[in-house]
């Protein structure tokens, strides 16, 4: 980097000393010696440069030396250097594009944007013009007609691009017309429905909540049914056994009774006997 920047402060002076002869011309010729170094303060220029706005109309005024340079280059009959040069255009009208794109994510509706798009495009509008006109001469080498084609060919693809997305944004922009066209009764009668879908969901929600209470008294109500059945069974079971117990005790008394007569009879019977005797 250092000794690029050395190389262009050092290119200055030959420059300024060569620029009454390159004042009819808005770039140096490729064939010149100070060709490079006008190159190395492209690219100066552009690394300095912190705007985004900026850096895209640098990049679309490089594309433009480009083009010039190519016709330049297609005097002096090098094809290789034509095809080049134009490859470097195609690059520069890509960071244009890059840049343009950087400053709509910054901000969609950006004025300077749309000025940066519309300059640009009266600007490849007049490119188009030269390289057509630069196609159909008859003293261009076959191989730099290609490059031109291929130039062409890229700038109608990225212009139908264009167009594509302008539909698009016009087509959103349209959307939001008809948007903002509703009247007040529509967006009453959208208001309306909505609250009434929301009634509807808190009824339907409501009416859950009392099912789920009815079956869960159901189920407290059946199981304190079955608790008091199992307890009254219990209870009857418990009077059962008391009863069978009481009555058991009463027979064995009975039995005793019925023996303290038996031996009364017995003592009464021997009484007798025992008068008798006498």
């Amino acid at each position: 980097m250092l000794k690029k920047v050395f190389t262009l402060f050092l290119g200055l002076g030959f420059i300024f000393a060569g620029h009454a002869a390159a004042e009819e011309s808005l770039v140096v010729n490729p064939d010149s010696e100070l060709y490079e170094t006008t190159r190395l303060m492209e690219e100066a220029e552009y690394e300095l440069t912190e705007d985004t706005s900026d850096k895209a109309l640098l990049q679309d005024q490089f594309s433009e030396e480009r083009i010039q340079e190519a016709l330049l280059a297609a005097e002096n009959g090098d094809s290789d250097l034509v095809e080049k040069l134009l490859e470097d255009y195609q690059k520069h009208i890509e960071e244009v594009e890059k840049a343009l794109a950087e400053i709509k994510a910054e901000d969609a509706d950006s004025s300077v944007a749309k000025e940066i798009e519309t300059k640009v495009a009266e600007n490849e509008q007049k490119r188009a013009a030269q390289l057509t006109a630069l196609l159909e001469r008859e003293d261009l080498p076959e191989q730099a007609k290609s490059g031109i084609r291929k130039a062409l060919e890229n700038r109608s693809k990225a212009k139908a691009a264009g167009e594509e997305e302008q539909v698009d944004e016009e087509k959103d922009e349209d959307e939001n017309e008809e948007e903002l066209e509703k009247t007040e009764e529509e967006k009453a009668a959208e208001k309306a429905e909505k609250v009434q879908e929301k009634a509807a969901e808190k009824a339907e929600k409501a009416q859950e909540k009392a099912v789920e209470k009815a079956e869960k008294a159901q189920e407290k109500a059946a199981e304190k049914a079955e608790k008091a059945q199992e307890e009254a069974a219990e209870k009857a079971e418990k009077a059962r056994e008391k009863a069978e117990r009481k009555a058991g005790n009463n027979s064995n008394e009975d039995e005793d009774q019925d023996e303290d007569e038996d031996q009364d009879e017995d003592q009464d019977e021997d009484q007798d006997e025992d008068q008798d005797e006498q």
